[in-house]
C-alpha cells in the first residue's frame, strides 16, 4: 500500500511553476508510488496563488486544476482544526491529512514544519520524503513515462506532462 500524503499549497505551487522535486513528488502520484490526497480548501489556495501572484490566465488554471485532480484523491474533512495558530491555512492542511487518514503533511511552510507531528501524522519536507528510502528516492528521481497505458497526456503551460486519468 503507497504511503498516503497531503502536499500543502506551497508544494502544488512548486511543483506547477518551478518543477524540481515537488513536480516529482505528484508524478509519484500519478504513478501509484504514493495516494496523494487535497481538500477544496488546499485547490483553491493553489488556484488563488497562481493566479494573483504568478498571472496564471483561465486557461493554465484549468490545466493546473486538471493536473492537480489527476494526481490526488479530493477530501471533504469533516472536522474543524484550530491547532496552527500562526497560521489558519495550516489548519486546513491538517483538516484533510486526518480526514484521509495519511501518514505526512508534505510542506515547506514554517509553522507546520515546526509542529512536527500532529497525532500520527508527521510534517515532512520534499526532500525528507523522497529522501525516506533509496528506492523510492530513485524511483521519485526517475522522469514519468507518458507511454504509461494508464494515463493519456498533453503538454501544459508550465512545460509538466499534464496527465489526466482515463475514465
Amino acid at each position: 500500500m503507497p504511503p498516503r500524503i497531503t502536499p500543502d499549497s506551497n508544494i502544488l505551487i512548486s511543483a506547477l511553476v518551478f518543477g524540481g522535486n515537488p513536480l516529482r513528488l505528484l508524478e509519484m502520484a500519478i504513478h501509484g508510488e504514493v495516494a496523494m490526497f487535497v481538500s477544496d480548501a488546499i485547490l483553491q489556495e493553489t488556484l488563488r496563488v497562481l493566479r494573483d501572484r504568478f498571472g496564471f490566465s483561465d486557461e493554465r488554471l484549468a490545466d493546473a486544476e486538471a493536473y492537480i485532480n489527476g494526481c490526488a484523491e479530493r477530501v471533504k474533512p469533516s472536522e474543524t482544526l484550530d491547532v496552527v495558530k500562526e497560521d489558519p491555512d495550516g489548519n486546513r492542511v491538517l483538516e484533510c491529512a486526518q480526514a484521509a487518514g495519511c501518514e505526512a503533511i508534505i510542506t515547506g511552510d514554517l509553522d507546520l514544519v515546526r509542529l512536527g507531528r500532529y497525532g500520527a501524522i508527521r510534517m515532512m519536507t520534499v526532500r525528507e520524503f523522497l529522501d525516506r528510502g533509496s528506492e523510492r528516492a530513485a524511483e521519485a528521481r526517475s522522469c514519468s513515462d507518458p507511454r504509461d497505458d494508464r494515463f493519456s497526456g498533453s503538454r501544459s503551460k508550465w512545460g509538466a506532462d499534464l496527465i489526466l486519468v482515463r475514465a
